[in-house]
């Protein structure tokens, strides 16, 4: 009787915490399935953004395959989805170009100095190259992962 007294205090306290604050926190992830765009069908990958607790802002990694060898590919985060399009979130400078191996595959880390709001749209792109980055070889929207409670 005392252990289910003390469960239900433990999430009383824990639902207390939320409140109306819709900044994304407490390590919060979220992911998408990369494709490629017309022209670009062979290409493919996945992308996860994660704020990390006590941290500015947010942690983003990215990986393509099927692209052509040795290629320097920017991408970003963006505000909106692939269909609608939207800004960079944070600097476009804190996110290193993707640069393809000899078989077509890259991987990226970035730390982005930028706040994410859970109830706003994003996703993430990758771009043709520094000169063209109107065109858009892949993308896909991210969606929050489901969390993992531990008990």
């Amino acid at each position: 009787m005392m252990r289910r007294a003390l469960g239900v205090m433990a999430l009383a306290v824990v639902l207390a915490g939320c409140g109306d604050d819709d900044t994304v926190g407490d390590d919060e992830t979220f992911s998408t399935s990369l494709e490629g765009t017309e022209g670009w069908e062979q290409l493919s990958g996945s992308a996860t953004v994660r704020w990390v607790e006590g941290t500015t802002g947010f942690l983003a990694n990215i990986e393509i395959e099927g692209d052509e060898p040795d290629q320097v590919r920017p991408w970003h985060v963006h505000f909106g989805t692939c269909e609608t399009g939207g800004a960079i979130v944070g600097p476009p400078g804190d996110y290193p170009a993707l640069e393809t191996d000899g078989s077509g595959r890259a991987d990226a880390n970035a730390t982005v100095d930028a706040e994410l709001d859970r109830d706003a749209d994003y996703h993430v792109n990758v771009h043709l190259s520094e000169d063209d980055l109107d065109t858009i070889i892949a993308c896909g929207d991210l969606e929050e992962d489901e969390p993992i409670v531990e008990f």
